[in-house]
């Protein structure tokens, strides 16, 4: 298992000052990847800060990768099982340069990063505190697990959406799936 560690006090007086003036004074989003040791993480570690997002990985099915890291303070998790890194090539494109084994909760946090760019990029005016709503609140309840209150702590809130989220951040309800009915003139499985 890996070796927990404490915040140190430079890294807490930078985490909050960026949540508290961050972004003009809306709070910085500031996350970070639960761990890949498939235990549960301590109160005291970063991805359990309070003013952190805790991000764990799923594998392409949606379950929750065996390494990840859990817990109680998780707030979600993200698809880290298929993610791929252009390494180099001209201009940093190439066709036959990618890595494949770019993966674990280290691929998780930054595919949920985008999904908070995209929040914002839709409506720069959130708070942080409008984020953490937005993001854990359009969390998938998947693993086939029980929430409670909407949590797990396999999961946290559930696994990141992108499209649900960035509906909640336009302030329109979110499209919830359900079987088709090509009858009724609604989009019931919600895919456009």
């Amino acid at each position: 298992a890996g070796q927990a560690t404490e915040v140190q006090p430079n890294m807490e007086e930078a985490i909050q000052y960026a949540a508290q003036n961050g972004r003009g004074g809306l709070g910085a989003i500031v996350m970070f990847a639960a761990g890949n040791e498939y235990r549960e993480n301590y109160s005291y570690e970063l991805a359990s800060h309070p003013l952190v997002l805790g991000v764990g990985a799923t594998g392409s099915n949606g379950s929750k990768e065996d390494y990840s890291n859990f817990g109680w303070e998780l707030d979600f998790v993200a698809p880290a099982g298929s993610v791929t890194t252009d390494i180099g090539g001209y201009n940093g494109y190439s066709n036959n340069d990618y890595s494949y084994s770019f993966g674990g909760t280290s691929a998780a946090c930054p595919v949920a990063a985008g999904v908070v760019g995209l929040v914002l990029g839709l409506n720069p005016g959130l708070s942080r505190a409008d984020v953490f709503q937005i993001m854990n609140g359009s969390a998938d309840k998947v693993g086939n697990v029980s929430y409670s209150d909407g949590f797990s702590p396999y999961y946290g809130n559930g696994r990141i959406n992108a499209y649900t989220a960035i509906q909640l951040a336009a302030g329109t309800n979110p499209c919830v799936p359900s079987p088709e009915d090509c009858g009724n003139g609604t989009d019931d499985d919600c895919d456009g």
